[in-house]
């Protein structure tokens, strides 16, 4: 029964000398050295990539957000990167790490990688706020902020990418369909019937729903189910599927209650987004989705000669998808802008500035998820910024110590 932890590469009689635990020694020793070296490379790169932030600590905001984002940014790069490159390489590596079954001698160091460098993120997230948040409450709102957005679905793709055959057959379509209902699924509701379960959403307190209340009345729309999400981080979700909002534990305890109603009817303003736009929206994403997916059956048809026109196809399907993406979504953020500076242009300005300040996020950086600049949303909404429009964040450093 333990004769998938011999490695293949064993003779056979000494195959049937080797006592049990050989496989698992064999296995333990590649999960450690796979702890450590992901310790040892996340931690070299956050300190090679914060040296700019921990020289800025007496600098304007903007310019610690700048510096910090580049450390963000590597961070979660690497929590993503390395556990997939163990999981490759101990899936290509003849000796001492050819067992015979991919679970068993792949997904043990792929995790080990991954607990590793979710550790270095963690504390390098510390160090940006200034240790005033626990590791605890940090992995609070990564949970909340992947699931609300539908971040954690391109887990969903690689781990259906990894499961697949290298042959369109049954099984693939099998896969391809389990993701795609498990990303309508979560998308329609799944995300937050999940944080309600866990605990991580929560019925809102008075004074949350009262200012909800006036800022529906304000944009003449339902108030809408809301919700306080238990994360420091500052931010505002809405949830376009299922008519409901959610306000962190961070925004509602920096923002006073005029600001918490701006940002209120700029959410509100999501939650009447068009039916055809959410379709558009959650059809894009399982564009993307598919295709990461499909890479392996993909490139397995295209056979030998066909592999470098497939993968270039795929990347340019996935580039394409995502620029309209982004297009639309940008364009419903400057929707919703206008909404919540229709309450007052400066307090909306003010409350934004305060949720970037809070989060170090930067004054001059568009966000995936289609937000403007914040320096370009302040002059949007008649707002002019009391510094000049700060250089956007670099990428090298973190390019740089990522390699």
């Amino acid at each position: 029964m333990f004769g998938d932890l011999i490695p293949r590469t064993v003779p056979a009689e000494l195959h049937q000398m080797l006592p049990w635990w050989v496989g698992y020694a064999s296995l333990l020793t590649t999960t450690l050295l796979w702890f450590f070296a992901t310790l040892l490379v996340c931690q070299i790169g956050a300190l090679i990539v914060s040296a700019p932030l921990r020289g800025a600590r007496d600098r304007p905001w903007h310019e610690q957000a700048r510096h910090a984002h580049s450390v963000r940014m590597l961070l979660s790069v690497q929590a993503l990167a390395w556990p997939l490159i163990a999981f490759i390489l101990t899936s290509l590596w003849p000796l001492p790490l050819g067992f015979g079954s991919i679970a068993v001698r792949c997904f043990p160091p792929a995790l080990a990688s991954l607990v590793a460098a979710l550790w270095v993120r963690y504390r390098g997230e510390r160090v940006i706020f200034g240790n005033r948040y626990t590791v605890l409450q940090l992995m609070r709102s990564t949970i909340v902020y992947h699931f609300a957005m539908g971040q954690f679905t391109i887990v969903l793709a690689v781990v259906a990418a990894l499961l697949m055959p290298s042959r369109v057959n049954l099984t693939a379509l099998a896969i391809l369909a389990a993701m795609i209902a498990a990303v309508i699924f979560f998308t329609l509701g799944g995300s937050l019937h999940l944080l309600r379960a866990i605990g991580l959403l929560v019925p809102a307190d008075d004074r949350l729903q009262r200012i909800v209340g006036q800022a529906a009345a304000d944009v003449n729309f339902q108030p809408p189910k809301t919700y306080l999400a238990r994360m420091p981080a500052a931010n505002a979700l809405a949830f376009p599927w299922n008519g409901c909002l959610a306000f962190s534990e961070g925004i509602t305890e920096g923002l006073d209650d005029e600001q918490l109603k701006s940002i209120a009817a700029h959410e509100i303003c999501h939650l009447g987004m068009p039916t055809s736009q959410k379709v558009m929206r959650l059809v894009t994403a399982l564009a993307v989705l598919i295709s990461i997916a499909a890479i392996k059956p993909i490139i397995g048809h295209a056979g030998p000669g066909g592999i470098l026109p497939a993968a270039v196809g795929l990347i340019m399907v996935i580039f394409i998808v995502q620029l309209i993406s982004r297009r639309i979504m940008h364009r419903e953020e400057q929707r919703a802008d206008r909404a919540g500076a229709a309450v007052d242009e400066a307090l909306y300005a003010g409350a934004l500035e305060q949720i970037y300040r809070q989060n170090l996020t930067p004054a001059n950086w568009r966000s995936p998820q289609g937000h403007p600049a914040l320096y370009d949303r302040m002059v949007a909404s008649g707002v002019q910024p009391t510094y000049d429009k700060p250089k956007p964040p670099s990428p090298w450093l973190r390019h740089l110590a990522f390699g």
